[in-house]
């Protein structure tokens, strides 16, 4: 039941889209979050010793990468949902 009011819901938004003149993308906001992150490298945590063995620059430089893979993603998030 629920599905069937996310559906209406989601053609009455369509529709007022449409009227505006704006552009309608029929991926499901989950499907494109989820290639995204397929995309980019997807970053785990790996043991302390590893990160040991890593100078000081590759840290840094992992850092940065994996900040602004969480950035792209979470802005990649907040516009798919508008």
């Amino acid at each position: 039941m629920y599905n069937e009011w996310e559906k209406r819901e989601n053609e009455k938004v369509k529709i007022q889209v449409a009227l505006h003149g704006g552009k309608i993308d029929d991926t499901f906001p989950t499907e494109t979050a989820h290639n995204s992150t397929t995309k980019e490298q997807s970053f785990v945590f790996r043991s302390p010793e590893d990160y040991e063995k890593m100078s000081l620059e590759d840290r840094k430089e992992l850092t940065e990468k994996m900040l602004r893979a969480h950035k792209s993603a979470l802005a990649e998030s907040k516009t798919s949902l508008v």
